[in-house]
């Protein structure tokens, strides 16, 4: 290889800049090199040959390949959540959506959601609370944490989901946008709301059985 891109500098007289290769030293130890080869001329501007300079970035390409790893990572963790998570840059645009967001979306692809807002794939009272939601973030107000709100499903029934957005920052401190999760709750607010429901007919009856008692004590003998 090394052999083949000196001859093509020599043909055409085009430098090879900074090529990343794998490398294998003599004691057998795999390592990355980057690689500039120049054509050196003559005095009459005359192609005589190569000169160049190999440096190692071992290190730097493992640091890369760690990255590499880390953010796959990352990323299988965060598409296998069950809560719902999505990205928004300081236009309240979608950047990044988890699979289970995607869903709630209704569309299958990341490429489907970038550059657009809520108000894209809800409108009414629905899209139109999630921006104010997202404005009041991305305006420097309260974050929303752990509030409970409630929508209607495409087949009518109710919904409800624990909402959490907060205000993404890089490392200079600047506003970049806001990063949201929403937990779906239904089930268990429908089972507070059974319980509550079971309550009030038991308070209900024992209500009525106290009246009954009282009217069965106060009769005449």
């Amino acid at each position: 290889k090394a052999r083949a891109d000196e001859e093509r500098i020599i043909r055409t007289g085009e430098p090879l800049i900074g090529k990343i290769e794998r490398i294998t030293t003599r004691d057998g130890r795999q390592g990355w090199a980057s690689t500039t080869k120049m054509p050196w001329r003559d005095s009459a501007g005359e192609i005589i040959g190569t000169y160049g300079l190999t440096r190692d970035v071992t290190e730097a390409k493992q640091a890369e390949e760690k990255l590499v790893e880390e953010r796959n990572l990352l990323r299988t963790i965060i598409d296998h959540l069950p809560s719902r998570l999505y990205v928004k840059d300081t236009a309240a645009r979608y950047v990044m959506n988890n699979l289970a967001h995607l869903r709630v979306l209704g569309v299958d692809t990341q490429a489907a959601t970038v550059g657009r807002t809520i108000l894209d794939f809800f409108s009414g009272e629905r899209g139109a609370q999630a921006m104010a939601d997202d404005q009041q973030v991305l305006q420097g107000g309260p974050s929303i944490l752990n509030q409970e709100k409630s929508d209607f499903g495409a087949e009518g029934s109710i919904h409800w989901s624990l909402v959490t957005k907060v205000p993404l920052h890089d490392t200079h401190g600047s506003l970049t946008g806001l990063v949201g999760i929403s937990h779906d709750i239904t089930r268990r607010k429908l089972a507070e709301e059974e319980i509550q429901r079971r309550t009030a007919e038991m308070e209900a009856d024992v209500r009525m059985a106290r009246q009954v008692q009282e009217a069965f004590l106060s009769r005449p003998l």
